[in-house]
């Protein structure tokens, strides 16, 4: 598998991948669609991942758009 460019676990290590701003958007809704949870009390939303690279370019990138981190 490893010479197609898959890799086993890659859960664990993936790293954020450049997409263009104009469709940062779209990216961070799909991973929300995929990954993501709202809580209808107290309005919070949740992301759920496993590499930790991941999910703090994801955070930094929300926090760039004003969102309010508890």
């Amino acid at each position: 598998m490893e010479i197609h460019g898959i890799t086993p676990n890659k859960s664990l290590d993936v790293k954020f991948p450049y997409v263009p701003e104009i469709y940062l958007n779209h990216f961070i809704r799909g991973y929300f669609d995929g990954d993501g949870n709202i809580y209808s009390r107290g309005y919070l939303v949740s992301f759920v991942g496993g590499s930790l690279d991941f999910m703090i370019a994801l955070e930094n990138h929300l926090k760039k758009k004003d969102m309010k981190f508890i």
